[in-house]
Order: C-alpha cells, then structure tokens, then sequence
C-alpha cells in the first residue's frame, strides 16, 4: 500500500509544521484503509478522534444533497406548472372554437380558404396571448432585480 508523509502548513508563524500521513489505494475503496489512517492519526496525537470519516467522494455528495434535492424539487413544479398552463391554453382554445364552430361551418360553406378559417382561430388566441405577454412583462422585470437562488445577484458576470 503506498504511502508518503507530507506537512500540515502551520496556521500561525509560531507553530511548526507537523506531518500528515497521505494513503493512495487504487485496488479496494478508500474507506478500505480507514483502519490504518485512524492508527496513524492516534500515533501522531491520541487526542484527535476522526470523527465520520468519509471519502471525498461522500463529502462531495453530501455537501450538494440539499441544493440537489431543492433543485429537483423546482424543476418538478415547473414542469407541472408548464403542464397546468399547456391543459388551460388547450381548455381556452377548444371552448373558444366550440362557441365559434357556426361561424367556421358558414365561411367553409361560402367557401372560404382554410388559411382564412385558421386565421380567425388563432387571432384571438394570439391576441390573450400577446395581452398576457404584456400584463406579465413589468412584473418580470420587477423580480428581475430581486436576488436569486444562493443569494446570487441576477446579472452575474460570465
């Protein structure tokens, strides 16, 4: 098992350095040589427990669980807030088409090209969208200057 030793960088100018030992093993787990490095430790002062050893890799994967788990946790509302705002547009849609379905059964009667009768869905619709649109700029732009997750500012340098 290789094994090296290397020195602590002191925290002041008074205090000298002090050895660590550093344990590389590519065939077992990390966690396979905590028995060893709980032996070193106690030899260099039996005053330091190790208290929840882990690998860096679980450190890693503790440190992020939460923001992971909150930002799974968004990403699933949106997504059925998304879902919510496609089944009332449809909903809208279809009961605005269904009150004009006379008006669409006369102008193919007379005749009417199909881009015409597509037209006279969607203009409506385009414009509830467009109002929306405008009704949902101002506060957009409000919330824009709001801090974001992790206290971040919004415009963040790229």
């Amino acid at each position: 098992m290789p094994f090296s030793v290397s020195a602590i960088r002191p925290s002041s100018k008074n205090e000298p350095r002090r050895p660590i030992p550093h344990w590389s093993s590519r065939a077992s787990g990390p966690l396979a040589l905590l028995p060893s490095v709980e032996k070193a430790v106690h030899d260099l002062d039996a005053n330091v427990p190790l208290e929840k050893p882990m690998s860096q890799a679980a450190v890693f994967e503790d440190s992020y669980s939460q923001p992971r788990l909150f930002s799974r946790l968004a990403m699933f509302f949106a997504l059925l807030a998304a879902l919510l705002v496609a089944l009332g547009l449809y909903g809208t849609l279809s009961y605005r088409v269904s009150r004009k379905s006379a008006e669409i059964g006369v102008r193919i009667a007379l005749g009417a090209p199909r881009s015409q009768v597509l037209y006279l869905v969607l203009r409506d619709s385009f414009r509830i969208a467009a109002i929306g649109t405008a009704a949902g700029i101002p506060p957009r732009s409000a919330c824009r200057s709001a801090h974001g997750l992790y206290a971040l500012p919004a415009r963040t340098p790229r």
